[in-house]
């Protein structure tokens, strides 16, 4: 009885700090790109932007040495958006109507001249994204399409 409960109290430790534990929520995959691998995670820090608090994650790719912050801005009705941002370059990905895909940051939230943006930008690749899914998909899920789909828009 006694090595029952010294297992179930180190096991609930464990847990305790498993759960705790910043890079436990750690997303990876593969964008099929020449980016490589991406590997999200989630910053301790939260982004402020006209008085509206972003939960934010850090993108990374193997294969460049880019580094993205993805903004996370829950919205009324399940809908959300992402902003994916670096330092020549930001897109915003929108779960909206049962819909999830790309589009230019709006005026208020963005940071970088749209002209900027757009020579960036792989314009035809950012149409077909405009819609790329109309399955409902979960956050954790939102961000992964982001990343795997993110390279494809950048020349």
């Amino acid at each position: 009885m006694k090595n029952t409960i010294l297992i179930i109290a180190v096991m609930a430790l464990g847990l305790n700090l498993y759960a705790s534990n910043p890079t436990s929520n750690v997303l990876v995959g593969e964008s099929l790109t020449n980016f490589g691998s991406y590997q999200l995670t989630p910053s301790e820090n939260c982004t402020v932007i006209n008085d509206v608090a972003y939960k934010t994650w850090n993108l990374t790719y193997s294969g460049t040495n880019e580094e993205f912050q993805v903004l996370v801005s829950p919205g009324i009705k399940g809908n959300c958006c992402y902003i994916v941002r670096s330092d020549s370059f930001e897109i915003e990905y929108v779960k909206e109507n049962g819909k999830f895909g790309v589009k230019m940051v709006d005026g208020f939230q963005r940071q970088l001249k749209r002209r900027d943006v757009m020579h960036r930008l792989n314009y035809d690749n950012y149409l077909s994204q405009k819609v790329l899914t109309t399955n409902e998909k979960s956050g954790q899920e939102c961000l992964s399409l982001a990343a795997c789909f993110l390279p494809l828009l950048l020349n």
